[in-house]
């Protein structure tokens, strides 16, 4: 990056540390993002970032467009420069965010993928019959982030602390460190309790999940025990968890559940980001409307 002074890289990245309080995950996004667009200058002999205007960011953009990279991926790119370039103005090392009147690229919203509850009811008879300590823990995670449709970077960051077996509930810290409470399911909880009668000399400042060398557990680990259980259960598909999350909000919607609640059990900050969840539930919500209204299935002829 010899395209900006490196104090001036290094303050943007503390930025997003200390005063967004971005995850690691989060931060390393932003790295790879602002990385590439500096290739992408390099490549096109641009000296200083200074020069940058908003005809490069958008050569940039259509260079994206051209890799074959999805119009998803390319606005979250065109995002951290927005980022970058106000910070890069607020102290006053560029007059101009050239990147804010750029146009994002349309993205068509993908529908998320989830199990059906008939599948799940089968996944949880099969993961019934284990009792071993693998299992038990497996177990623990797979309902614990179904019951609750959490993140698995917001369960990775659970204390003992955050747990009230009393309320069933969970304190967990989403996005930007934004706290919120879910409710937890008693099946989850059970477990949740059998899990931890595993543990010895436990203390309510520790970790809920630790990995095998007893320090926290990572959410790339999470990933890899979901898929060595679904290896388990054989005729299963690999799922990820984020498809847990998913089932989590389409069975509460297919079952009745309105749009709001389920956005603040996600916590999503905006109602357009839980909306995505309504394109599954189309046809739940046609066999709503057939049951319930009274004149659903009367003719032009019908009487009244």
């Amino acid at each position: 990056m010899s395209l900006l002074p490196s104090e001036a890289i290094d303050g943007f990245f503390q930025q997003l540390t200390v005063e967004k309080n971005l995850s690691e995950h989060s931060i390393i996004g932003y790295k790879k993002d602002i990385e590439q667009f500096f290739d992408f200058l390099n490549q096109e002999d641009v000296e200083e970032i200074k020069k940058v205007d908003n005809l490069l960011v958008r050569d940039f953009l259509y260079h994206l467009t051209s890799a074959g990279m999805s119009a998803g991926t390319i606005s979250r790119k065109l995002s951290a420069l927005r980022v970058f370039f106000k910070y890069l103005c607020r102290i006053e090392y560029m007059t101009t965010n050239p990147a804010s009147i750029v146009t994002a690229p349309k993205n068509r919203p993908k529908i998320p993928r989830f199990l059906s509850e008939a599948e799940m009811g089968d996944i949880i008879k099969k993961m019934d019959e284990w009792s071993d300590e693998q299992g038990i823990r497996d177990r623990t995670i797979f309902y614990l982030l179904y019951s609750s449709g959490i993140r698995v970077s917001e369960m990775t960051g659970l204390k003992l602390k955050d747990i009230d077996f009393i309320a069933e509930t969970l304190r967990v810290y989403g996005k930007g460190r934004k706290e919120r409470i879910v409710p937890i399911g008693q099946r989850a909880l059970s477990l949740l309790k059998v899990y931890l009668d595993f543990r010895t000399g436990i203390k309510f400042t520790d970790p809920v999940f630790l990995n095998s060398r007893g320090r926290r557990l990572r959410s790339r680990s999470v990933r890899y025990l979901l898929d060595q259980l679904f290896n388990r259960l054989h005729q299963f598909k690999k799922i990820s968890p984020h498809v847990l999350r998913h089932s989590f909000a389409t069975h509460l919607l297919d079952n009745g559940a309105d749009l709001r609640s389920v956005q603040e059990l996600l916590g999503h900050a905006s109602l357009s980001t839980t909306q995505i969840y309504t394109h599954v539930s189309k046809k739940k919500l046609k066999e709503t409307y057939n049951k319930s209204h009274p004149h659903a299935f009367k003719g032009v002829n019908d009487n009244d």
